[in-house]
């Protein structure tokens, strides 16, 4: 924190120098990271300072706000399916957590642009002039598969629900997420048969589980089976 604030002390003694884009974009990751992080909660009040000094315009740093959020959730997801040492308890209440964020995008009029842009779509005019400093502050278009990733060890029905019903929002109707669309189409069509089939039979007939007596199958609410259909459906996945 320390040598960001001498940065800035500095750029604005040279009459506050623009930055290029990748210093722009490391500066705005750390500040971002710290100011967002519960353990540093005696700094935020300097990041928000710093924050401002970097970003004057209020409805940028809105955006920026958000659109780090995003990212950062996707990518927290995708660490918590590779790791095998996550509590039960800690991976529902992040994916409930994740879902209710993009859920409040989506149902935002005003903020609903950010999330089709996050997803892959540019074509909005107010994000045209802006859309390649956002992206390069991205790396990349996001597409919530490790949502879809997650749901193999979830074995709570309001959670799967949540998330299964999330997608059929974002594939119902709006063609702004074709991207997403697709990309989910693509990661179903490249699954092996017995893969895919098995992914089905989990969020359709619910989890196997172990007993004295054999393999039971643990059943699966109709919310959770209703919301799989939906969702294959939207994806042109025939699963009935």
């Amino acid at each position: 924190m320390y040598t960001i604030e001498q940065f800035f002390r500095a750029r604005d003694a040279l009459g506050g120098i623009e930055v290029d884009a990748e210093v722009f974009n490391s500066l705005l990751e750390v500040i971002m990271t710290i100011n967002f992080d519960r353990l540093f909660e005696g700094t935020h009040d300097k990041c928000r300072i710093l924050f401002n000094n970097l970003i004057p315009s209020i409805e940028e740093r809105c955006m920026y706000s958000d659109l780090f959020l995003l990212k950062n959730m996707e990518s927290l997801v995708k660490e918590m399916n590779s790791s095998k040492e996550v509590n039960l308890s800690i991976k529902e209440h992040l994916l409930t957590s994740a879902t209710d964020m993009v859920e409040c995008l989506r149902t935002d009029p005003s903020k609903v642009i950010l999330l089709k842009f996050y997803l892959g779509n540019t074509e909005d005019s107010l994000m045209l002039n802006q859309s390649n400093k956002f992206r390069e502050f991205l790396g990349g278009n996001g597409n919530f598969l490790p949502l879809i990733d997650a749901l193999d060890g979830c074995h709570n029905e309001s959670v799967n629900t949540k998330v299964l019903q999330l997608f059929v929002n974002l594939l119902t109707g709006d063609p702004s997420y074709i991207n997403l669309k697709h990309t989910l189409q693509e990661k179903f069509l490249l699954m092996d048969s017995s893969s895919l089939a098995s992914w089905l039979e989990k969020m359709l007939l619910g989890y196997t589980a172990q007993s004295a007596v054999g393999n039971l199958p643990t059943g699966v609410s109709n919310s959770v089976r209703d919301s799989a259909i939906a969702c294959g459906s939207r994806e042109g996945i025939p699963v009935i």
